[in-house]
């Protein structure tokens, strides 16, 4: 049957059945065509601005460049259908059934596809701005290239969704399904993706500047060179995901787990990551200058030549983390755990570690030049070659310390635990040891000069070799133990035996 170009405009064409029918260029505008039957038939161009197609049957039907402005077609049937070039702006498709469709560079700005199931569709460069998708399904639909800003999709299914180069800035995506998505160079710059899964996701390359994450399950994804700036990640799950060189500055991780996370060459300057946990991760070469993560867990994590320039890691957890060759100039790491880990040739000048755990702590040739250590806990680290000049060490635990090679110059040592410490041929010139116990420590070599060593308890302590020229010893405690320097050597005042 040929309608084709036919006027058939405010009609009432209800259940009509026109089955491969050749309905090309008609007006078809205002009509009620619910329940029919278009199966196959022929609407090239066709106008259904307006009409009702409500419950209606178009099964592989051929919609390339139909007009559907304002139409509904609520529950229809469009199963393969080719609606390639329509115009569904403000048209009304909820509930409706477009599996298998395809929908090249189709028009739904503003439309109504509540619960639409479009499975398997292809909807390479269609254009949906502000359109309404929540609950819609989309597993395995072609979204390559997509404009959906602004359209809401909360709780959608995009299930292994190619989504492209897809455009979709301010998107409500809230407990969206992005599983096994591909959504590498697409753009959801400020979208909200609270409590969406994007597990194993292809995100490399996207743009997600300030995105809400808070939530979100992003486990095994790749977002390798993702641009989050701003973004909140918030109790986010990053699980063993790829984020190097990604920019993730003044991004939120308040609480995310990102446990064994490649962060490798990302940054994170200004990043707000309190409590979060970043156990095992690789920030190899990462920047987090000026980050604030008190009380986040990177114990074993890799953070070889990572820029950490006044960060706030107060109380973090750091056990066995290496740190070699990392800046951590003015960083806070008061009351941090940083047992074992390796801090060797890493520059912390004028960090603070008031109260800091470094036990075993490998801290050779590192840089704590005015360095805030007291009352740190640093009993067996190694401090070979590192410099400690001007640095306060008041009350601090260094039993067995191996610090041979040191500068102290000028370091404030009151009270220090230095027994059994191996401080040969350290330099310690004008330092202040008032008080400190060297019971037991080897400083054979060790300089000395004009170094304050009153009240210090020298027992069985081997100062051979050691220069004490201008020292002063008031109340100093020896034994029969302890052995002396060359007698001559000019002292400020006797030791007492």
């Amino acid at each position: 049957m040929s309608l084709r170009n036919k006027h058939l405009r405010n009609k009432d064409l209800r259940d009509r059945a026109w089955v491969d029918a050749d309905l090309e260029g008609a007006d078809l505008s205002g009509s009620d065509l619910s329940g029919a039957d278009l199966g196959g038939a022929n609407l090239r161009g066709a106008n259904l601005e307006g009409t009702r197609l409500v419950g209606a049957r178009l099964v592989r039907t051929q919609l390339q460049k139909a007009r559907f402005v304002g139409a509904d077609l609520t529950r229809a049937n469009l199963r393969e259908c080719d609606a390639s070039g329509a115009d569904f702006t403000r048209a009304t498709l909820s509930w409706g059934y477009l599996v298998g469709a395809t929908l090249l560079g189709v028009v739904l700005d503003g439309a109504d596809l509540f619960e639409v199931n479009c499975r398997g569709g292809d909807l390479r460069g269609a254009r949906g701005l502000n359109a309404y998708l929540p609950r819609a399904t989309f597993d395995g639909a072609i979204l390559k290239g997509v404009d959906l800003r602004n359209a809401h999709m909360r709780g959608a299914s995009l299930v292994d969704a190619d989504l492209r180069r897809a455009r979709l800035d301010g998107t409500i995506l809230r407990e969206a399904d992005l599983t096994e998505a591909r959504a590498d160079a697409a753009s959801l710059q400020g979208a909200d993706l609270v409590d969406a899964t994007l597990v194993r996701c292809d995100l490399r390359g996207a743009n997600m500047c300030a995105a809400v994450l808070i939530g979100a399950s992003l486990r095994l994804s790749d977002l390798t060179g993702v641009r989050a700036m701003g973004a909140d990640l918030g109790r986010a799950d990053l699980t063993l995901a790829s984020l190097a060189s990604a920019d993730l500055s003044q991004a939120s991780l308040a609480g995310a787990d990102l446990g064994r996370v490649l962060l490798a060459g990302a940054t994170l300057t200004r990043a707000q990551a309190r409590g979060a946990n970043l156990a095992g991760a690789d920030l190899t070469g990462a920047n987090l200058a000026r980050s604030v993560m008190p009380g986040a867990v990177l114990s074993g994590a890799r953070l070889a030549g990572a820029n950490l320039r006044q960060a706030d890691l107060r109380r973090a957890k750091m056990e066995r983390a290496d740190l070699r060759g990392a800046i951590l100039v003015d960083a806070r790491l008061d009351d941090a755990r940083m047992a074992e880990a390796d801090l060797s040739e890493a520059r912390l000048d004028r960090a603070s570690l008031v109260g800091a755990d470094l036990l075993g702590a490998d801290l050779a040739r590192a840089d704590l030049l005015g360095a805030d250590i007291e009352s740190a806990e640093m009993g067996g680290a190694s401090l070979a070659g590192a410099d400690l000049s001007e640095s306060r060490l008041m009350n601090a635990t260094m039993r067995g310390v191996d610090a041979s090679y040191a500068d102290m110059t000028g370091a404030n040592l009151t009270r220090v635990d230095l027994r059994a410490a191996v401080l040969r041929s350290a330099r310690m010139v004008e330092s202040t040891l008032i008080e400190a116990e060297l019971a037991g420590a080897t400083t054979d070599g060790a300089d000395l000069t004009g170094a304050d060593l009153s009240r210090a308890d020298l027992g069985e302590t081997n100062l051979r070799g050691a220069n004490l020229r201008g020292a002063r010893m008031l109340g100093v405690r020896s034994d029969e133990h302890t052995v002396w320097p060359d007698p001559a050597q000019p002292l400020t005042a006797e030791a007492s035996g």
